[in-house]
């Protein structure tokens, strides 16, 4: 048997073992994963909560990155899709990435995400 000093298991699973605050991120309200071209176009916000508590973003950067061609990044502040991004947002094609990388949390809180934040762009249905 073997007894591991300084390690405790999370409490109802909301802080990993660095005592990290486990996060779910979307945007808007669609979790990570696969994202339609039609609710791309209407984008607003990114929504970062942990058991029912929604936490503020301080900054993040926001990146698109086309399927064939040079990424896009863009400095994100508070939980609005940054203006610079309606652009890009508004040309994705299939199997493009939508990506938000290094948030910083107000009160510098430690965190880490249930999911990885990145969405890949599918086809609308008819």
């Amino acid at each position: 048997m073997a007894v591991f000093f300084g390690y405790r298991s999370a409490d109802k699973n909301t802080h990993n073992q660095a005592n990290e605050l486990m996060v779910s991120i979307s945007l808007d309200s669609i979790p990570p994963g696969s994202i339609t071209q039609k609710q791309v176009a209407s984008l607003q916000k990114l929504i970062i909560s942990s058991e029912g508590k929604a936490y503020g973003a301080k900054s993040f950067t926001f990146a698109i990155a086309p399927k064939e061609g040079p990424a896009h990044f863009m400095p994100g502040f508070g939980n609005t899709i940054p203006q610079a991004a309606s652009y890009f947002l508004q040309r994705v094609k299939p199997g493009d990435f939508i990506i938000v990388a290094n948030m910083v949390l107000f009160n510098n809180i430690k965190y880490k995400a249930v999911l990885d934040p990145t969405w890949t762009v599918v086809a609308d249905t008819k």
